[in-house]
């Protein structure tokens, strides 16, 4: 080799090593910043050589697991398994190894220096050399026992909500937001024949089909939508706040139909969030066959009553009706007294005799009106549900003329969400008329000169009407009596005092009760409560 070349090729060595000092260094670095990746990061990093035995563990093992790197080493990794795993980890090595595929996310149970067991879920691949023999395998390891143990508190804790829920008395499902079935519980199951498992994980209304043989919105649906057509097939609907309650026929239940009283409620988070809503339903049927018979069987009761009545108003009545008859036998034995005499008669003085003839005439013909209004017998009308709130403006209706003669102003507070009851019409609005027209009485009475009546209706454990008045008010010893057949502080021949005893008869039968006291304004207020519903008293 000649010097030339001899100088060369020491040039090209030293070229050589000088690039093999930067890929050294370079090395270097890479090894650096990956070693500080690997420091700084949460996971536990991994290396097994192709004995499976652990080769290299990053230092957080001294945070996750309590060890020192160089006590780890001590002894065969996969001791620190469970025993419950240490085959199962074998297997799922083994079978990525001859797949030559990496597994991810497997779950194991790893003991802490303490002796207590931390929870991981570890993912690897295995390496081959250029020949593809096996080397070992490179994995990370994340701890999540905090994950895991909320994990099982929480599906421990549906679990005992599903249990509550299953066996509630009342029939209960629950949606989700997408409006899938995710609670249908035993009795809901006895309601309507359709198992749980049929109905769990069902969108699309499959729960209504149960009830009313097609789909569509229930109860459920309006604790978020407003939906009036759907509203107006309720015999009741009332919403406080974002619980519904409602009354409704439904006639697929049974087979036969059914009345069903429901709740509705949503379901929230614990950030406030809408995740669901719940329903809980009563079969109400009995319930309202039996209130229909009971208040037909008050009516007779009622109607009884007034016919054993009949002795003591009989005595009433040929009292109020003797002083008119009185009167008329007076005026026209004067009159045929003069005439027998042969006294030309004063025309304008047999007008004036005519005409109280005429008015003790209408008085009697007002006592038996009267009369046949509190003892008629005819067919009692057919019963349909009917809201205080439309006998109240209907009264008013009827009243208009007589309200606006006597000057008098009229307020209303009705509350929207009163419920109906199950009663006619004609009964309802008597209620109202009879106790406007006490009021109306009482105010001209009174001689005041700002004249007022308020109607006010609302909703608490039962329906409240109060009918109030700037009357004359009523004394202790009228209150007690204010509602006995008879009774009246009206002028002699201005009132039989039957007007309040229907008034408490009608209210009675409705299972309610009235009561008379004397209001801020100094005149009456009377207070009628009715029970809405028995059912719905819990």
């Amino acid at each position: 080799m000649s010097t030339r070349q001899n100088d060369n090729v020491k040039e090209e060595i030293q070229i050589l090593r000088q690039r093999i000092l930067e890929l050294e260094s370079e090395l270097q670095d890479s090894r650096d910043r990956f070693q500080g990746l690997v420091e700084s990061s949460n996971a536990l990093i991994w290396e097994m050589d192709s004995s499976k035995e652990l080769v290299y563990l990053s230092p957080q093992v001294w945070d996750l697991l309590g060890y020192q790197t160089e006590e780890v080493f001590e002894k065969r990794f996969l001791k620190r398994f469970d025993k419950e795993y240490t085959r199962k980890v074998v297997r799922i090595m083994d079978a990525a190894i001859k797949r030559k595929k990496a597994f991810t996310l497997y779950e194991v149970k790893l003991r802490h220096k303490d002796g207590s067991l931390r929870i991981f879920e570890i993912s690897g691949r295995p390496t081959f050399d250029r020949d593809g023999v096996f080397t070992g395998f490179l994995g990370v390891g994340y701890e999540i026992t905090k994950r895991r143990l909320a994990e099982d508190a929480l599906r421990d804790t549906n679990q005992r909500l599903a249990d509550i829920i299953n066996f509630l008395p009342d029939p209960t499902l629950v949606i989700d937001m997408e409006g899938r079935v995710i609670a249908w519980n035993q009795a809901i199951e006895d309601m309507t024949g359709f198992k749980a498992e049929d109905m769990l994980g069902k969108g699309d209304y499959e729960y209504s089909i149960p009830f009313y043989g097609h789909r569509r919105p229930i109860l459920i649906d309006l604790v978020f939508e407003i939906d009036p057509e759907i509203e107006s097939e309720y015999f009741f609907i009332r919403k406080d706040r974002q619980v519904v309650i409602a009354e409704s026929y439904t006639p697929c239940v049974k087979g036969v139909g059914a009345t069903l009283w429901g709740k509705a409620t949503p379901l929230c988070d614990s950030r406030g969030n809408f995740v669901g809503a719940i329903e809980s339903i009563r079969d109400i049927s009995d319930t309202k066959q039996a209130e229909k018979e009971r208040l037909e069987t008050q009516e007779r009761i009622a109607h009884a009553e007034k016919l054993v009545s009949l002795g003591i108003m009989a005595a009433g009545i040929a009292h109020e009706i003797n002083q008119p008859l009185n009167s008329l036998k007076v005026i026209a034995d004067s009159l045929l007294y003069w005439y027998k005499r042969g006294k030309d008669l004063d025309m304008v003085r047999v007008a004036e005799s005519l005409q109280k003839i005429s008015n003790q005439a209408e008085r009697i013909d007002n006592y038996i009106k009267n009369i046949r209004s509190s003892i008629r017998t005819e067919q009692r009308p057919h019963s349909e549900y009917c809201s205080f709130n439309d006998a109240i403006e209907n009264a008013l209706v009827m009243l208009g003329e007589t309200i606006k003669k006597n000057r008098i102003r009229v307020a209303k507070s009705l509350d929207p969400g009163l419920p109906p009851i199950l009663s006619q019409p004609a009964r309802m609005e008597e209620i109202i008329i009879n106790l406007v027209l006490n009021s109306i009485q009482s105010i001209a009475e009174s001689g005041r000169m700002e004249r007022r009546i308020e109607c006010r209706t609302e909703l608490k454990d039962q329906i409240q009407i109060e009918i109030s008045d700037n009357g004359i008010g009523l004394s202790q010893e009228v209150r007690a009596r204010a509602f006995e057949p008879f009774f009246t502080t009206r002028p002699g021949g201005e009132g039989m005092g039957l007007g309040l005893a229907i008034v408490h008869s009608i209210v009675t039968s409705y299972g309610g009760s009235i009561e008379a006291d004397r209001n801020e304004w100094g005149g009456a207020t009377f207070r009628i409560r009715i029970p809405w519903s028995i059912n719905n008293r819990s």
